[in-house]
């Protein structure tokens, strides 16, 4: 089964038990926008998914979804 981008950025922040308020500090952006990205409303921009991989220790592969290329 496939996660979408926002539950993929949900669940990884969820495993490092870290609240919408500290990833948004971490990102630099308000927790509306992490909060929107996780209910699926908008998509963190393009600049933003390697740091978002970095902070959740996967590639950005695994982020979108697309595990396969990486294991």
């Amino acid at each position: 089964m496939m996660l979408s981008l926002g539950n993929t950025i949900s669940s990884y922040r969820r495993q490092l038990k870290m609240s919408q308020e500290k990833l948004a500090s971490l990102v630099g952006v308000s927790s509306t926008a992490v909060s929107k990205w996780e209910r699926n409303v908008s998509v963190p921009d393009i600049d933003m998914l390697c740091h978002l991989a970095d902070i959740f220790e996967i590639s950005v592969d695994r982020l979108l979804g697309r595990n396969y290329l990486t294991e």
